[in-house]
């Protein structure tokens, strides 16, 4: 879809949403309903001592020792319409604007970037030479009216490739059948907890409160799915989902995605006891890589009284030839190292989520335990998707202009950096990134998700009154498989404590404000593997409307 066609379908759906009422009035004769909501956020980060972590050297050959720290604003706005053209049909929509875009982000420049690593023995010789480029902020003390929007990397919109402010990012069509109900479109997935599938849309809790304000991802898919719900409790529904798509004339490259959902709702027994449980199977599969894995998801919740226990535990299994024979012979007659799996893959990963609280509507108190397996003690063994897709990305290039020696080189620095896209075997899968735990251990340092680790929380929160809650977090975490640290040895699997702090309001029902505050006493793990190490705190501020 072009940039054209984007806008005019975003301008298409704000104008409905905006129709004054002479022309509702004409819509309702029609039997068309607009409906809305969502909202509208800027968030405050401010994050200290993060020097060490990026082990930088200073100008005497030391390093950091002084604190470093990263300040930034942020703001986004979500917007769900529903076009409802009748009791049983509508058309729905996510539209995101200034998605996670920074305050003052300026345009940028790109300049050519020549990238020359030596031997550390002999300074004199080239190991390898790499041609990229660099895109540098182009402001100054003088700019005027140059923000403009940058990619979203990390859950913020860092510097990079520009995307568009308004953004129409799912579109889908709902239809009430007489036995049962359709879906078709470009729709969010979630189910259970959201360990594995998580929409990243906010919800309210039972107390009648905003959650999930926060989450910057969001699975979605181009879906098709049927359901229907048989004896007033059982729900089961089929989709199909086409994942990826590569040359529409073969299909090769193709992922397709098959999968059979499953819920029991509303069992209710006694006052105020309730049970629920799900299960979510999918099989993907794709023809180049002779790929099939399998995902079991299961999902309990039991409500009694006031406890509530929650769990989702899920297996991911299966195989594929990430590279196929033919590279894999190219590479090894070239003398290019492929890892010791030579493209061949194994799927065996679990991962285990629970909860176990006890809320009132003044106060809560509960755990929270999570847990994903073990990565290969050799990082080059555990297949990193990421480093597949930097492989691919560089044998597209050399196919599409053989002749070049960039590219040639190009491919070779590749091949020779993300050798753990040649590995034997996925041994450890993440937890969704939207499964927020903490502020800094797993958010900011272990890469955004819970994976090859665990956590084990206790929270507690105070309601006093229905505008103003507050709440506290003490999270202990762990890495399964450590690796080495800087002596050779084996790193600790301590990855320390963090105690977060949450204040937030609710003002008018719609207008929200919040504080949240983390302090991480990083573990042994960092001191294994980092010099000079702090521990790290941050400050967050946030306010919006919601609607």
């Amino acid at each position: 879809m072009n940039r054209m066609l984007r806008w005019g379908l975003a301008a298409l759906l704000l104008l409905s949403m905006a129709l004054p009422a002479m022309a509702q009035e004409s819509m309702e004769d029609a039997g068309v309903d607009v409906d809305l909501w969502g909202y509208y956020r800027v968030r405050y980060d401010n994050t200290f001592n993060l020097g060490w972590r990026f082990d930088e050297e200073n100008e005497d050959g030391d390093y950091n020792e002084d604190s470093d720290w990263w300040s930034y604003f942020d703001q986004r706005a979500l917007l769900m319409p529903s076009v409802r053209v009748n009791e049983k049909i509508a058309l729905k929509a996510q539209i995101d604007a200034l998605r996670n875009v920074h305050f003052g982000q300026n345009a940028l420049a790109t300049i050519p970037q020549v990238q020359v690593e030596r031997n550390p023995a002999d300074t004199e010789q080239i190991e390898s030479v790499q041609f990229d480029a660099e895109q540098l902020n182009r402001g100054n003390i003088f700019s005027a009216s140059t923000s403009t929007n940058a990619s979203v990397e990390n859950g913020t919109a860092a510097p990079g490739d520009a995307v568009d402010s308004i953004e129409i990012s799912r579109l889908w069509a709902e239809v009430i059948l007489p036995f049962g109900f359709f879906r078709f479109g470009r729709m969010g997935s979630n189910f259970g907890m959201g360990v594995f599938s998580n929409d990243g849309n906010p919800r309210k809790n039972e107390l009648g409160q905003w959650e999930g304000l926060d989450k910057n991802y969001g699975d979605t898919y181009d879906r098709i799915l049927f359901g229907t719900r048989i004896g007033g409790h059982y729900i089961p529904a089929l989709f199909y989902d086409r994942v990826l798509e590569g040359d529409f004339k073969t299909g090769d490259k193709d992922v397709h995605q098959y999968g059979f959902v499953q819920y029991v709702r509303d069992i209710t027994f006694g006052a105020n006891n309730k049970f629920d449980a799900g299960l979510y199977t999918v099989h993907r599969t794709q023809k180049s890589t002779d790929a099939r894995v399998f995902v079991y998801d299961l999902w309990l919740k039991l409500q009694l009284g006031g406890l509530t226990f929650e769990n989702e535990a899920l297996a991911v299994q299966g195989s594929f030839t990430q590279v196929d024979d033919e590279v894999i012979k190219d590479l090894e007659e070239s003398g290019l190292p492929t890892g010791a799996g030579g493209g061949k893959i194994e799927v065996d990963a679990y991962i285990e989520a629970m909860k176990l609280h006890y809320d009132t509507r003044t106060w809560g108190t509960g755990f929270d335990f999570g847990f994903s397996s073990p990565a290969d003690p050799d990082p080059e063994r555990e297949f990193d998707p990421a480093a597949a897709s930097q492989v691919a990305v560089a044998a597209a290039k050399q196919e599409a202009d053989p002749d070049s020696p960039q590219t040639s080189i190009d491919f070779i620095n590749t091949v020779v950096d993300n050798q753990a896209a040649f590995g034997t075997k996925v041994f450890t899968f993440p937890f969704d990134p939207d499964y927020d735990v903490d502020l800094i251990i797993w958010e900011t340092l272990m890469g955004g998700a819970v994976k090859n680790g665990a956590f084990l929380k206790y929270s507690a929160y105070l309601n006093p009154l229905e505008e103003f809650r507050l709440q506290f977090d003490l999270i202990k975490s762990w890495i399964n498989e450590p690796g080495k640290g800087q002596d050779g040895e084996d790193a600790s699997h301590d990855l320390g404590w963090e105690l977060d702090v949450d204040v937030s309001s609710t003002i008018y029902n719609n207008f929200f404000t919040g504080v949240q505050f983390g302090y991480a006493w990083v573990g042994p793990w960092f001191e294994d593997k980092y010099d000079n190490v702090d521990n790290i705190f941050t400050m967050q501020m946030r306010a919006g409307i919601t609607f």
